[in-house]
């Protein structure tokens, strides 16, 4: 036995068929909902309350319930409730809340068709992510208009000459992405990973931040600073050649690491690493990694060996492992196996720090081991 608000429920389910039938002109009605066979178990008494309480449903929400004569052992002969049916549109509607919905959808289609009818299919296939953006699609279009005309635009998103509030398409995103999908096709840079990159737009450049560990190296380039930051395209059109790189993604070791002849350190936290695959000049120099110990710091070492860097790792054998291995506390670990892009002794120390979970921070070493142990090593 369905209650009012199960056969909206029910109802409400079918609100997505409903839309794809009104874009594509198919039937939908009449919309039968079935209803189960009463409990048992149940009271008679409290049956014919149900049946009372569902005629009154029946006038007040447009749907119409057949009933069927049925003969039971327990109540005798007793007609009972078989489907509930919307023969209409406008009963449908008015049940599941949706006829104002409805009624900006049917202009959102219109205004689709007219002013970018290269989008039937998507529309005819995706017709309820019209219907809940209802107040947005005049706007919309005038983005998705523009971009058929500038496919590749080399612009920020403020720069475009749209008519369109400063943030609106970076707060549309997820909705602008799959009509410039379908609108664009092989023109989208289907190997990029960020909206302004798949759509040819100009994107704020992650930063690289490097430090001079020699002065005499920093004022052969020129340099004023010891210390810069600066985007990524800048720092890959350098020529550093021949010089040692230390990669380091604690700031705090970044910033006290020591002075050490022909040497440069490279911060590599946040997302910095990830870039330095992409760095040409890295290939002319001796590449230090310095992570935590820990099962991330281990991915970065081995994901930079993977695409092609000569990398050597400080800080993250057994040696290390087997002095401060005390000091590590709680770490995360990622799921999947690992590429073993590893020595000996650095795989050894990986496995012991996945399997207990644990990390051994950069920053717990010592200052004055870490000074003594670099410069011996690098002297």
């Amino acid at each position: 036995m369905l209650t009012e608000t199960e056969i909206q429920t029910k109802a409400l389910r079918k609100y997505s068929e409903f839309l794809r039938a009104l874009v594509a002109g198919g039937n939908f009605f009449p919309l039968a909902i079935r209803f189960g066979k009463p409990k048992p178990t149940a009271h008679f008494d409290q049956l014919q309350k149900d049946f009372a309480a569902l005629r009154d449903s029946e006038k007040r929400l447009g749907f119409k319930v057949e009933w069927c004569e049925r003969t039971t052992n327990k109540w005798g002969k007793q007609s009972f409730p078989e489907t509930a049916s919307f023969v209409d549109e406008h009963g449908y509607l008015g049940a599941i809340g949706k006829i104002r919905e409805v009624e900006m959808f049917r202009r959102n289609v219109a205004l689709i068709r007219q002013e970018c009818p290269e989008l039937e299919t998507w529309v005819q296939k995706f017709p309820h992510r019209i219907a809940v953006l209802p107040d947005n699609w005049v706007d919309i279009l005038k983005v998705c208009r523009y971009f058929q005309a500038n496919p590749t635009p080399q612009l920020y998103t403020r720069q475009l000459p749209i008519g369109v509030h400063t943030k609106f398409i970076d707060k549309n995103q997820a909705i602008l992405r799959d009509l410039l999908d379908a609108l664009l096709g092989e023109r989208v840079d289907g190997q990029a990973d960020s909206f302004e990159g798949r759509f040819r737009l100009l994107e704020s450049e992650p930063a690289v931040r490097f430090r001079f560990l020699d002065d005499k190296v920093r004022a052969s380039y020129g340099f004023p600073l010891a210390d810069v930051s600066a985007p990524f395209s800048q720092v890959h059109d350098l020529r550093f050649n021949g010089i040692r790189c230390l990669v380091v993604e604690n700031l705090m070791i970044f910033l006290t690491l020591p002075q050490i002849p022909n040497s440069l350190a490279i911060y590599g936290g946040g997302k910095a690493s990830a870039l330095l695959s992409g760095i040409p000049w890295l290939k002319g120099c001796q590449v230090y990694y310095w992570g935590d110990i820990d099962d991330p710091g281990y991915r970065m070492l081995s994901k930079l060996r993977r695409e092609g860097m000569t990398v050597q790792s400080l800080f993250m054998d057994e040696e290390t492992w087997g002095r401060f291995g005390h000091l590590a506390h709680p770490g995360s670990v990622e799921p999947g196996s690992l590429d073993l892009y590893l020595n000996a002794s650095e795989l050894s120390v990986w496995k012991t720090v996945r399997e207990k979970k644990l990390m051994l921070e950069q920053e717990l070493l010592p200052q004055e081991y870490i000074d003594t142990f670099v410069k011996a090593l690098l002297a």
